[in-house]
């Protein structure tokens, strides 16, 4: 790598001359005092090669219009209808709550209570940045192991390895567990199947 460069709404800010195979470094720049809420910048990263080659990687940055919370932070009933920015730290939705507007900036998590439902509803425009996340483990249908009455002549110890799910899906079985992102995989279960596998069984 011949430089690389920290280049701010088309504006070189600093240039560095490396003349190195590879080079691990970082640049800061920081939003100007007073910008108003709501202006935009388009932060990028050029670097260039002994052969003049450029490559760039590029974010966009938006100034939040409030102050935005950090910390360990339970988000009750009195943040109702407000529109919440949200920094670095860990935000708890102990119960239902509906918001105007939500943005996650890096570093803030927000989870639910154990046992209970994630009750969040947001109105308006919800902005998850890089390096933030609604963390929705373990919230999936707990389930329970099903039965030789379910899938007659399938092999229980087959089964029990699979949840049902509510009586709104029965077509569907799904994981013990939800995945990190709170989905759920699920697979159809169908009558015609379930026999296949029940004559498979008995051979």
């Amino acid at each position: 790598m011949s430089s690389y460069s920290l280049v701010v709404n088309g504006t070189v800010v600093q240039t560095v001359t490396a003349n190195q195979a590879a080079v691990s470094a970082s640049l800061n720049w920081t939003v100007p005092a007073g910008a108003a809420a709501g202006n935009s910048y388009t932060v990028q990263i050029s670097a260039v090669n002994t052969g003049g080659h450029v490559g760039y990687a590029s974010l966009g940055l938006v100034v939040a219009g409030s102050t935005a919370l950090t910390g360990t932070v339970s988000l009750g009933s009195s943040y109702a209808g407000h529109s919440l920015v949200l920094g670095a730290g860990t935000y708890t939705v102990p119960a239902a709550l509906s918001l105007n507007s939500l943005t996650l900036m890096s570093g803030a998590l927000v989870v639910g209570v154990a046992g209970q439902p994630l009750g969040l509803t947001v109105a308006g425009a919800l902005k998850v940045q890089c390096g933030s996340r609604l963390d929705l483990t373990a919230y999936g249908y707990a389930g329970a192991p099903a039965t030789r009455a379910t899938c007659p002549g399938w092999r229980r110890r087959e089964w029990s390895r699979r949840a049902s799910t509510p009586a709104a899906a029965t077509a569907a079985w799904a994981s013990s567990g939800a995945t990190s992102a709170g989905r759920l995989w699920a697979r159809r279960s169908t009558a015609s199947t379930c026999r296949s596998r029940a004559a498979a069984a008995a051979r």
